[in-house]
């Protein structure tokens, strides 16, 4: 198959959806098709035309201030501007997939593709917004499939538009032969260590875990972050509190093999693909309670961990808990995981881009010209847990 994957970043940029297109499109070129990527030059900067392990990638157009500014959360010229670099080069393809952002390419796809070209778009999150509920009415018309990040944004979608014939889900992913346990031997904060993901709540839980069951576990944190010399200077005396800064892919997976419990006591997270790499070593997560975490719905709704108030000593007794239950919480995230695997969700995307879509949206109304009679939308995920979400608000995964 001839595949374009049309999305407004990818690496070296660096978010959840840049690494879930990178990683999908490197393993549709292992497969043996053809695949070309169309994105924009974030850095003003980056080659127009390039080709990484077997994916061609075009910077097709060029803005070196492309970021979260304009009414759409992009500069509106910019999403013109690349939209209309695209113009006559996306004839050609079997399959296209659009990212969600920048709206407008697949928004326009009927008019920028060829007959019988399949088109996807990958959806991350759904506004309750009423502008953002027409665009999204809309963006749905356009494509043969809607592959939705999560269980959540999927029922979302559905109770909004009225429809869920084209809508699956293929959920944050990871190489999971990567991954091996080699010991479990430490806890571990995996993240950018900035004040709304709360590092310094992980140290003084596992302090406080030593303290309170007489203890000697050691905290291993990997990232960056804007709190990192601070906390540093803070317990260097601490010789069970371990930085290991920015780490490599290889660095990583060597902290993950040693790792025994994940610890996100974050604010706000959408589905955190830490705990995905987490549960490839069969190492369970404690999190937080935030109303905004969304890593606490998964884990709850999975059982591959445990949610506790952010407090450290509630925290410590969650560390507690999963070790008094490691063996049932260890089985419980290897069990789940052939769902999150690269490969295996690779091969159902592309069974998605041979299928043209049999029929439309039932609903031909806008939903923002339909009375809106429920002030909350309850979502019941694939696993039974549910997430309650009001109008203006957004349900996203990371």
């Amino acid at each position: 198959m001839k595949i374009a994957l049309v999305t407004e970043l990818f690496p070296p940029s660096v978010g959840g959806q840049e690494i879930r297109f990178k990683e999908f499109a490197e393993e549709f070129a292992r497969l043996g098709h053809s695949v070309d990527v169309f994105t924009i030059d974030h850095t003003g900067k980056l080659p127009a035309e390039e080709t990484v392990n077997r994916v061609r990638i075009l910077r097709t157009y060029r803005d070196a201030n492309y970021y979260k500014k304009g009414i759409l959360g992009r500069p509106v010229r910019s999403i013109l501007g690349f939209t209309w670099s695209l113009r006559g080069r996306l004839k050609g393809y079997d399959g296209i997939v659009y990212n969600q952002f920048p709206v407008l390419p697949s928004l326009l796809s009927r008019l920028m593709v060829s007959r019988g070209t399949v088109r996807a778009l990958d959806f991350v999150e759904y506004r309750l917004s009423r502008l953002w509920r027409v665009i999204n009415w809309f963006m749905f018309r356009t494509v043969d499939h809607v592959v939705c990040i999560s269980d959540p944004v999927r029922a979302l979608v559905a109770t909004n538009v009225g429809s869920d014939d084209h809508l699956s889900v293929i959920p944050s992913s990871v190489f999971t032969s990567h991954f091996r346990s080699n010991g479990k031997q430490h806890i571990v904060f995996l993240g950018r260590l900035e004040p709304h993901k709360h590092p310094e709540h992980a140290i003084a839980s596992v302090l406080a875990f030593n303290r309170l069951y007489a203890k000697n576990a050691e905290i291993h944190l990997v990232g960056g972050g804007g709190m990192l010399e601070e906390l540093k200077v803070r317990h260097a005396q601490d010789r069970n509190v371990v930085f290991h800064g920015f780490v490599s892919d290889e660095q990583k997976l060597a902290v993950l093999a040693k790792a025994r419990i994940f610890i996100l006591p974050s604010e706000r997270e959408g589905l955190p693909k830490s705990i995905v790499e987490c549960m490839a070593c069969g190492v369970p997560t404690v999190t937080t309670d935030y109303p905004q975490n969304g890593g606490k719905d998964f884990v709850r709704s999975t059982s591959v961990g445990v949610v506790a108030q952010p407090e450290p000593e509630a925290l410590a007794k969650a560390i507690a808990e999963i070790e008094q239950n490691y063996a049932r919480f260890e089985a419980r995230c290897l069990e789940l995981l052939p769902d999150y695997d690269v490969p295996a969700n690779a091969r159902r995307y592309l069974s998605y881009l041979t299928s043209r879509r049999k029929r439309p949206p039932s609903s031909s109304v806008p939903p923002a010209t339909r009375p809106n009679h429920a002030s909350s939308v309850r979502v019941v995920t694939r696993s039974g847990g549910e997430k309650v979400s009001r109008p203006g608000e957004k349900v996203t995964q990371d």
